[in-house]
């Protein structure tokens, strides 16, 4: 079983069904599940079983889809800030006693990156810059976009209007739930940038220049969140970047060396068989 819907989850999924080693992916989003369909992973070769589920899962179903499928091993490649996922699926095959393979992303040093400010959480980083002048472009994607606009006017005194919402810009997937949260959160239409990545450092500079960023406000996803493009396109445009910190890890392995893990394991099976 795969928990999968960011890049790590791409590959590893593309590897099992070159491979041939039959696996059940789970996907949060159908955005998820269309981009590994989009990877080339929709059917394996014969003898393989490849499916791909959909929709976001509570603890109960995770435990139960564990019971059913009777896996040799549960692959959490989920977001690096996907934190209550990455509990859920640590607890259920704790429960189960399910071999757990967690897929870490590297992080990025921050040294040397500019003007940088590192903040603990969305809420944090809203605090930060409610003081500051100058348009502020998110790129944290629509999940925690309330808490930041919430801590926002709360900050700037402005419970009763929305007048200060109009300084935050908002780049986000093409995806008809992150545009009714914008529009729910009170962002202006003109202020969303419906988009899909990866972006480059030009495409990340011409959306800074677009919306007269003064900040730039992004998640540490790592290398494959696209830190890298976004820091360079900042310091590039003379502008602050207000990053959010990744959640504490409680220890996993990279792509490379879950891959080895899912072969071995697989080897072993089939030499018990």
């Amino acid at each position: 079983m795969l928990f999968a819907g960011t890049t790590e989850g791409r590959d590893i999924s593309h590897f099992m069904y070159v491979q041939g080693i039959p696996v059940s992916i789970y996907t949060a989003t159908r955005y998820g599940a269309e981009a590994l369909r989009d990877a080339g992973v929709v059917a394996g070769p014969a003898g393989t079983v490849v499916t791909i589920n959909t929709g976001r899962l509570d603890e109960a179903a995770v435990r139960a889809e564990i019971i059913k499928n009777r896996p040799i091993a549960v692959i959490d490649a989920t977001h690096p800030f996907a934190e209550e996922a990455g509990r859920t699926i640590r607890r259920c095959c704790c429960d189960c006693d399910t071999p757990l393979i967690k897929v870490l992303r590297p992080e990025i040093p921050m040294l040397g990156r500019g003007a940088v400010t590192r903040t603990k959480n969305v809420a944090e980083a809203a605090e930060y810059l409610s003081s500051k002048k100058g348009n502020i472009l998110l790129t944290i994607g629509s999940r925690r976009l309330d808490i930041f606009c919430k801590a926002f006017l709360r900050n700037n005194g402005a419970e009763a209007s929305t007048d200060e919402l109009d300084r935050l810009c908002v780049r986000i997937l093409p995806v008809p739930d992150s545009l009714r949260i914008c529009i729910d959160c009170g962002i202006r239409p003109r202020n969303i940038m419906a988009v899909e990545g990866p972006f480059s450092e030009d495409m990340n500079l011409s959306c800074i220049r677009h919306f007269d960023a003064a900040y730039l406000v992004t998640k540490e996803t790592g290398y494959e969140g696209g830190m890298c493009e976004k820091l360079s396109a900042a310091e590039k445009a003379g502008i602050e970047v207000v990053t959010v910190m990744r959640p504490p890890s409680e220890g996993g392995v990279s792509v490379d060396e879950a891959k080895e893990m899912i072969a071995a394991l697989w080897d072993d099976s089939c030499s018990l068989a």
